[in-house]
């Protein structure tokens, strides 16, 4: 059982070591809104990202990010913290189908440097329809949804990150105005 344990874990390393994701952190020249070239992401802006396997790759853009609330009666957002809603447009710019759970990928992260991953758990909220847990992309098409995150109050977000590959792909990243 232990040599089957090392065994995993070597893979596992290996396949770490061998990534080769990057981040984005600007926005696509000739699609950013209000024109010129490629500055710092603002949310609003597209970004291309590649994922791991050949011909995957995305253009995402985070629409909006709003403070939200949840609209059924069985989510409640936890004492000392705020849900956070941030829209996702997914446009499938590769030859390859795109698969992947958005929220695996999503994160956002306050003025302090404070990560947040996506909260899975809300199904309906008051700022519009969420993406499905399971996206499922074509060559060119796209899919357009919420995902959601519960972050403490007081914080203020400063940055929304979007990789591909459940977070092991290439990350977008948009500063937060």
């Amino acid at each position: 059982m232990k040599k089957l344990f090392a065994a995993i874990c070597i893979v596992m390393l290996a396949l770490t070591a061998c990534s080769t994701s990057s981040m984005n952190t600007k926005a696509d020249k000739s699609k950013a809104k209000g024109g010129g070239g490629a500055d710092a992401a603002k949310v609003g802006q597209p970004v291309s990202i590649k994922g791991n396997d050949k011909g995957s790759k995305l253009q995402v853009v985070a629409q909006k990010v709003v403070v939200t609330k949840p609209t059924d009666q069985f989510s409640s957002v936890d004492k000392g913290k705020k849900l956070i809603a941030v829209q996702f447009t997914l446009t499938n710019t590769g030859s390859a189908p795109y698969a992947d759970a958005p929220s695996n990928g999503a994160v956002v992260v306050d003025k302090k440097g404070q990560q947040y991953e996506s909260d899975i758990f809300f199904d309906s909220i008051a700022a519009g329809q969420m993406l499905p847990s399971q996206v499922k992309l074509a060559p060119g098409n796209k899919a357009l949804g919420f995902l959601t995150f519960q972050v403490p109050v007081k914080a203020k977000i400063a940055q929304v990150q979007f990789s591909m590959d459940s977070g092991f792909g290439d990350t977008a990243q948009w500063n937060v105005a």
